[in-house]
């Protein structure tokens, strides 16, 4: 039986203390890896809220690629126990040195973005953000070294799909609203930058707009997402989160989902490895990874076509 994982796919930006946000090229990736592979152990270990984690920089030969691996070590405290088999019972788990559960972040060749798998209680997000500033040095600066997501089509369908949007967040850095008068990609875009005009710019602008719980009326749904998309290819843009109304009967006022579009946007689901039970390697896994880039390029350079999250094959 297959077991299918997400693949997430991020690129970087830095946060300057003064909120204006830095948009590395597309070789960010390759030169953090040349980067960490120069540190000494002790600049690659890290400790977050408790948790140990330390990283480096490595090649695998086949596939052939370089990445980053990330591990999350464990206090023998908390090891889970161990069954040799289907047919013994369970052990308390007893074997030298920390289990250490992994993220791997594959950097996707001419793009800014990077390929990420971690394993169910691997790094978080968070901490991933954490240790990148921290080989980067990012607390000499006060910069905050954050993960963007690449935004799908599917995240916009399900705005669209929705009885409604109860409230709509958007926030954008220092400067993001500025630039030629009419080149304005949305009605939210021409107020804002209409505010950030008289404040002078160089302030990072943060709307929100709600109904509570009242429900919209029909058509502004789809007028959401309009404007979300639009907002959504501007440079900058720092915050986009939505509260969709779902299928219910308009008296109930709906069942509410709220929806986060650029954090842990699932760009794919693969086959990591054919047998659930056998043992991951990798070798297995960045095969898996890099066998979602081909799909993933397809992607950016043809959005209309995007629909399924699976890689055929």
């Amino acid at each position: 039986m297959s077991d299918k994982k997400p693949v997430y796919f991020m690129e970087a930006i830095l946060l300057h203390p003064d909120g204006s946000v830095h948009e590395w090229g597309s070789d960010f990736w390759q030169v953090l890896h040349r980067h960490v592979a120069n540190l000494p152990l002790n600049e690659r270990r890290y400790s977050f809220r408790g948790i140990r984690y330390g990283g480096s920089a490595r090649t695998e030969k086949s596939p052939a690629v370089d990445y980053l691996y990330v591990g999350k070590r464990r206090w023998r405290s908390d090891f889970p126990d161990h069954a040799a088999s289907d047919i013994d019972d369970e052990t308390p788990l007893d074997v030298p040195g920390d289990l250490v559960e992994p993220l791997y972040a594959v950097p996707v060749a001419g793009t800014s973005y990077v390929a990420i798998y971690r394993t169910s209680g691997g790094p978080t997000f968070e901490a991933f953000e954490r240790w990148v500033a921290h080989v980067l040095r990012c607390h000499e600066t006060g910069d905050s070294f954050e993960l963007r997501p690449y935004v799908r089509g599917d995240a916009l369908e399900r705005l669209r799909g929705a009885l409604g949007v109860s409230k709509l967040r958007l926030k954008y850095d220092p400067g993001a609203l500025r630039g030629e008068a009419g080149n304005e990609r949305s009605v939210i875009e021409r107020a804002l930058r209409s505010v950030e005009d008289q404040l002078g710019g160089g302030v990072s602008v943060d709307v929100e707009i709600s109904f509570g719980r009242a429900t919209p009326d029909d058509g502004v749904a789809e007028a959401y997402a309009r404007e979300l998309e639009k907002n959504l290819s501007i440079p900058g843009v720092t915050q986009a989160r939505a509260t969709l109304i779902k299928d219910a009967a308009r008296g109930s006022g709906g069942s509410r989902e709220p929806v986060n579009f650029l954090r842990d946007q699932v760009v794919m689901r693969v086959p990591m490895i054919e047998d659930s039970a056998a043992s991951r390697t990798p070798s297995l896994v960045l095969q898996a990874m890099t066998d979602t880039f081909g799909p993933f390029r397809h992607g950016l350079e043809h959005p209309e076509d995007e629909g399924s999250d699976e890689p055929e094959g």
